[in-house]
């Protein structure tokens, strides 16, 4: 069963693209592909809303690889670089 708004996002979104086929001016086009990229934006953040523990686990993930990179950057550059002076 699709829910209201699914139903009106998915037949907005229908009406974008036979719009987007039909356009003819560039200016048009590149307006109404930027209106359907902005409907699969807010469809993505109303899913992440639903699924925050899938958002910290995945914001937590990026956080500690960024800084485990920064953490071996630091030591290369320390112990391997630095010594060259180049």
């Amino acid at each position: 069963m699709v829910g209201l708004a699914t139903a009106l996002s998915l037949s907005s979104a229908a009406s974008i693209s036979a719009k987007i086929e039909s356009a003819d001016d560039g200016v048009t086009l590149a307006f109404l592909r930027y209106s359907e990229c902005m409907l699969e934006l807010a469809a993505a953040f109303r899913g992440l809303r639903r699924h925050t523990g899938f958002v910290l686990v995945a914001v937590f993930t990026l956080a500690v690889g960024t800084a485990a990179l920064a953490i071996v950057f630091t030591i290369v550059n320390a112990v391997l670089l630095r010594p060259l002076s180049l």
